[in-house]
């Protein structure tokens, strides 16, 4: 083989090499953002889930007082 197409090869071959290591980063990076992205969302729903139980202790709470209140006036 020709040295000016060994070289061809090896410049091929270091481009190629170059391109699949953009990839690479290009994937880590990606995933490590959908992996913060994940635990962001994770802890916003905690949050939520949160609220709505306070929010159903309070209705509970309300609930359990009005029919007090109820049975109390009918006594």
């Amino acid at each position: 083989m020709p040295k000016s197409e060994l070289t061809t090869l090896l410049q091929l071959n270091e481009m190629e090499r170059a391109r699949l290591e953009k990839w690479k980063h290009d994937f880590l990076v990606i995933r490590q953002t959908d992996s913060e992205d994940t635990e962001v969302l994770i802890v916003e729903v905690k949050a939520q889930l949160a609220k709505q139980r306070e929010l159903v202790r309070n209705l509970e709470e309300e609930a359990a007082l009005k029919k007090a209140y109820k049975m109390l006036a009918n006594s």
